[in-house]
């Protein structure tokens, strides 16, 4: 499949994460992966484990969101979301 499937689901998830909705986004996110391997492009699923990290933050599943964040950063070290996966990382506390 096209990354641009992902994108679109990756996008949607962000925005219910925005609106408070991490159940929501988590399901989005699965589509999104299930849509796209992410083979060949590391920065796209890096975003994907981020936005997944922080959704699991939100939920109170610091595990699961110390290990998404973690797995993002070591995809794409120097990529587009690892700065945001650091600190987030770094300050990781579950609500």
């Amino acid at each position: 499949m096209l990354p641009s499937l992902a994108i679109a689901q990756y996008d949607a998830a962000l925005v219910h994460l925005l609106a408070s909705n991490p159940e929501r986004a988590l399901e989005l996110l699965d589509n999104g992966d299930a849509l796209y391997d992410g083979l060949g492009y590391p920065d796209l699923r890096a975003q994907s484990l981020f936005l997944r990290g922080r959704a699991y933050q939100i939920t109170g599943e610091c595990d699961a969101a110390r290990d998404a964040l973690e797995e993002s950063l070591k995809l794409s070290p120097k990529g587009r979301f690892a700065g945001n996966a650091q600190r987030l990382l770094e300050g990781l506390t579950c609500q």
